[in-house]
C-alpha cells in the first residue's frame, strides 16, 4: 500500500582535494579526498511504492524537469544509478517491490559533480524511509556496492573519503563561501585519466592520514587552501586539455580564493569569500562557458 509521496534533495559535490594513491589488486585506486556538498541539487521523488516478501523488483524513473532533465530519458532504467542503488538496498534487506521515481535534474552529468551517485544515495534513503527502517549497515553496503562516491552522499557536508572512496570521515566545518562551477563541455574519460597518472601498486606518496591531518589543520584559513589542497588529475588532464587549465587560471584572475578541477573533470570550481566578486566573475565566465553560482551546503 502506498502511504505518501516522499521527496529528497540530492546535492552535488566537489572535491576540494583529491590525491590518487596506489593501485589496488581489485583494479581500483586508493584515494585521499576532501569532498564538500553544494546547494546545487536535484529533487528526487518516490511517487508510488509497494513492497513484498517476493524477490521481484520493478522500478520506473520519469523526468519531471530541470535544466538537465533530458538526461533522464537518455539512460536506460536498468543502468540508472537510482535504479541500481534502490535495487541493491532492497536485495540487502531481502525485500521485493515496485517503485516509481521522478526527478527534477539540475546537476549536469559527467562533470565530476557526483550527480548520479547523489541520486543513488537519495534513492536508498527514500526507500529506507518508505519502509520505516533505521539507517544501518544495509544502507552503507548497498551504497558502496553501487559506486565509489555513493557512500559519501549518505553523509553530505564536508567529509574526507579514502579507500576507493567508500570510507567516509565527516568533518565539522561551516562556512559562508560562494562557489562558481565552470564547464566548457569537454568530456574527460575517467579510466584514461587514471591510466595517465601511472600509479602502480607500490606508489609511496603521502598517505591519506597525513594529507587529511594537514588539510583539516588549515580549513579555517581560506587563504591557505591552495597551499595544501590539490587535484592530482590536473597533472594528467591539463596537458591534454589546456582549455580546462586556463579556466582555473581565469578564476584566480577574477578573484577566486581557491580554484581546482573537481573529480576527473571537466568542471573547474572557484571558491570566493566575497559574494559580489563571485557574482561578477560568474557573469563574465557565462559569456564563453556554462557557469553556475552556488554555495556550500550547510
Amino acid at each position: 500500500m502506498n502511504l505518501k509521496v516522499l521527496e529528497g534533495i540530492s546535492r552535488a559535490k566537489i572535491n576540494l582535494h583529491l590525491a590518487v594513491l596506489n593501485r589496488r589488486i581489485d583494479g581500483y585506486h586508493n584515494i585521499s579526498s576532501l569532498m564538500a556538498g553544494l546547494e546545487l541539487a536535484d529533487t528526487l521523488t518516490l511517487q508510488k511504492y509497494s513492497f513484498s516478501a517476493k524477490n521481484g523488483i520493478e522500478i520506473s524513473i520519469t523526468d519531471s524537469g530541470g535544466e538537465y532533465g533530458y538526461i533522464t530519458g537518455s539512460i536506460e532504467t536498468e543502468s540508472n544509478l537510482i535504479s541500481i542503488g534502490a535495487k541493491n538496498y532492497l536485495k540487502k534487506i531481502g525485500t521485493g517491490g515496485s517503485l516509481e521515481f521522478s526527478i527534477v535534474k539540475n546537476i549536469p552529468s559527467g562533470a565530476g559533480l557526483g550527480g548520479g551517485s547523489s541520486n543513488a544515495a537519495c534513492a536508498i534513503e527514500l526507500v529506507r524511509h518508505a519502509l520505516d527502517r533505521e539507517r544501518d549497515e544495509a544502507c552503507y553496503s548497498a551504497a558502496a556496492e553501487t559506486g565509489s562516491d555513493v557512500p559519501y552522499f549518505l553523509y553530505g557536508g564536508f567529509a574526507f573519503a579514502s579507500g576507493r572512496g567508500e570510507i567516509i570521515e565527516p568533518v565539522l566545518f561551516n562556512c559562508d563561501y560562494h562557489v562558481i562551477l565552470v564547464n566548457n563541455g569537454i568530456h574527460v574519460d575517467t579510466a584514461k585519466a587514471y591510466k595517465a597518472l601511472k600509479r602502480d601498486y607500490m606508489y609511496s606518496g603521502p598517505g591519506h592520514k597525513e594529507s587529511a591531518a594537514s588539510i583539516e589543520g588549515c580549513m579555517g584559513n581560506l587563504g591557505k587552501w591552495k597551499e595544501v589542497m590539490k587535484n592530482d588529475f590536473e597533472d594528467a588532464i591539463f596537458p591534454v586539455y589546456p582549455e580546462i587549465g586556463q579556466i582555473k587560471e581565469r578564476l584566480y584572475g577574477l578573484g577566486a580564493d581557491y580554484a581546482a578541477m573537481t573529480g576527473s573533470g571537466s568542471t573547474v570550481f572557484g571558491v570566493f569569500s566575497n559574494y559580489n566578486r563571485a557574482l561578477d566573475a560568474c557573469d563574465y565566465l557565462k559569456k564563453a562557458n556554462k557557469a553556475i553560482l552556488t554555495k556550500f551546503a550547510l
